[in-house]
């Protein structure tokens, strides 16, 4: 098995096909992103975290919001309320994209425009 090279982040990441991957801008335009900044399909790791643990005598119960990570640059033009399309599921921007100052970007994901 060859060793991953942290020349390249994209290969950390999941490769959607167009119809499982996409973001709608919430802009006049409303244009669709299908493709990443580089023309290739569009790339991501998509969290949607829960925890239901026990800790001693103590339960645990912790939601997480869910989240995408993506190529910083292929996310760029997206703003707070943008859709974004996971696999059939509209998703809504909480807040613009979170670089984290190695190439990715977080979105803070919600299904309901309510809870932003």
């Amino acid at each position: 098995m060859p060793i991953p090279s942290f020349d390249d982040p994209r290969q950390f990441l999941q490769d959607f096909d167009a119809a499982s991957l996409s973001f709608k801008l919430s802009s006049t335009t409303g244009a669709v992103i299908t493709k990443g900044a580089d023309g290739l399909p569009l790339l991501g790791i998509f969290d949607e975290k829960y925890i239901d643990a026990k800790l001693g005598d103590y339960d645990i119960i912790a939601g997480g919001q869910p989240r995408l990570r993506c190529m910083a640059e292929d996310v760029a033009a997206l703003k707070k309320h943008d859709q974004a399309t996971i696999e059939g599921i509209v998703y809504y921007l909480d807040h613009d994209p979170l670089p984290d100052g190695h190439g990715y970007a977080f979105l803070m994901l919600s299904r309901d425009t309510d809870d932003i």
